[in-house]
């Protein structure tokens, strides 16, 4: 696998995973609703680990949404935290309000001890990585 050439900007992390969502990606459960109307439906937790793949930080869980979204800290060079949730889009306005922080967790929770247990998550997020990655080497190379 080729590394990035440059350092990653979250922004062009944004677009680039926003460019990768697809069925493919989408949670199981959830994939025969899923449509390009809605790219970010079903895509939290897989999302939230190629966030912390780049960024690294803490994975967020709001328990009564199943939603997972990012906490990445010291990204301006100053001791501060920042939220990054690229998915929370999928969710209508006022269903977005009741999003709320429960609890941090990590990869082998996600997979192994949720309430919906999810063996192919690492299928998905593999293949979400890997079309991330592709995006970014396409507009590197253009660039």
């Amino acid at each position: 696998m080729q590394k990035i050439a440059q350092p990653l900007e979250l922004e062009m992390l944004e677009k680039a995973i926003t460019a990768s969502w697809c069925r493919e990606t989408c949670f199981p459960l959830w994939r025969d609703s899923w449509s390009n109307d809605n790219l970010s439906y079903g895509q939290s937790d897989a999302t939230s680990l190629i966030v912390q793949h780049f960024f690294g930080g803490e994975i967020c869980y709001c328990i009564h949404l199943g939603h997972y979204w990012n906490r990445l800290n010291n990204q301006d060079g100053k001791d501060n935290e920042r939220e990054v949730d690229f998915t929370r889009k999928q969710y209508a306005p006022h269903i977005q309000k009741m999003i709320c922080f429960d609890k941090y967790t990590n990869f082998g929770e996600m997979v192994f001890e949720s309430s919906i247990k999810d063996a192919r998550l690492i299928e998905r997020s593999s293949a979400l990585k890997q079309k991330v990655e592709d995006y970014i080497k396409k507009i590197e190379i253009s660039l």
